[in-house]
């Protein structure tokens, strides 16, 4: 049995502790976070009896053979510093770091320190993109040559809206940060890897960053168009799944076009192959979008257990880290940038 402790009882650790109950051969043991009413409403909610508000504490008191991070990016370079010289595994929610020299130091640690270092950026596990991937994989579609994924919600405008994550608010560097880096990593896992990258942005909320991003970069022969807004009202079934109960939302649509067929994952996570010779249309169950935390985490576990890389290992993360650091330089110059430059 792996022995784990979670820092971070904010928005998102509902959703990863509920996924850690259900993965074997792993238990979360302690929980840590400096809003101690919100620690322990958490903790009495998950049956965790061991709370703390100091991480360093936790980590000494503790017998642990893990660390799950799942707080905001800024705070990632120390608690992954501290967990990898106590000799702790680590699975860090992506962003990996606010900046690239955190992400290299990150990755730089764990490897001094022999331990090993997951991102948590749960999109690859959703049935969905591994639909589209093993239709790629399989020649369905053929050769990709466009792809085209593209995200509305209503949440800067009129009005920041909080769904727990008020830190938003004040982030330089908004969507393609938190969102975006979703989409960039996804095009890397399907379609490789990329030389160029251009990107604009505007700024439309009572936001500090950016809430609306185009990006456009060519992936190895598939040109990508990345169209992402936080400040429009979404069209209903183009990006918002027409039951709007759905647990299954993929914030949007992605189009695929390729030399056999084009395929398209719909905002309710359905996939549509079309080819000259069929239709075919695959459909996930109610829980497919909680089914990928924990086909996450037990994949972290399995790899830990077997020595195998991760999928989404932190030194290979880097790269999508790259494409995101880019595609600001690329927003601020007016120019393609090569992420190349920031490895």
């Amino acid at each position: 049995m792996y022995r784990g402790a979670m820092v971070g009882a904010g928005y998102w650790s509902e959703r990863q502790l509920a996924a850690w109950e259900k993965v074997e051969k792993a238990k979360i043991v302690a929980l840590c976070d400096l809003d101690e009413p919100r620690l322990d409403a958490r903790a009495s909610q998950f049956g965790i009896k061991r709370t703390y508000i100091d991480a360093r504490t936790m980590i000494t008191n503790e017998k642990l053979d893990f660390l799950d991070i799942v707080t905001r990016p800024s705070s990632h370079r120390e608690l992954v510093k501290l967990a990898a010289s106590q000799g702790l595994h680590i699975l860090c929610q992506k962003s990996l770091g606010a900046t690239m020299s955190d992400c290299k130091y990150m990755v730089a640690k764990c490897n001094q320190e022999g331990v090993r270092l997951m991102v948590n950026d749960q999109w690859r596990w959703q049935g969905w993109f591994i639909k589209v991937k093993e239709l790629l994989d399989l020649g369905e579609i053929g050769e990709p040559f466009l792809a085209q994924m593209q995200h509305a919600s209503r949440a800067t405008i009129p009005q920041f809206i909080d769904h727990g994550q008020s830190y938003f608010r004040e982030m330089e560097q908004l969507i393609i940060f938190e969102f975006g880096v979703h989409c960039l990593d996804m095009a890397r896992f399907l379609f490789g890897e990329t030389n160029n990258i251009y990107a604009l942005t505007r700024q439309m909320g009572k936001v500090s960053g950016e809430d609306v991003a185009l990006i456009v970069a060519r992936f190895e022969n598939t040109i990508f168009v990345l169209k992402e807004t936080w400040a429009a009202v979404p069209v209903p079934e183009l990006e918002l799944p027409q039951d709007l109960n759905t647990s299954n939302v993929m914030e949007g649509n992605f189009h695929i076009q390729g030399t056999r067929g084009s395929a398209i994952i719909r905002p309710n996570g359905q996939v549509d192959l079309y080819t000259d010779e069929e239709n075919r249309s695959w459909v996930y169950p109610e829980n497919a979008f909680q089914k990928s935390i924990e086909a996450a985490q037990t994949h972290f576990i399995r790899c830990l257990m077997s020595g195998a890389p991760f999928l989404t290992e932190g030194e290979d993360y880097i790269k999508t880290m790259a494409l995101v650091f880019a595609a600001y330089k690329s927003a601020s110059t007016g120019e393609i940038v090569n992420p190349h430059e920031f490895l």
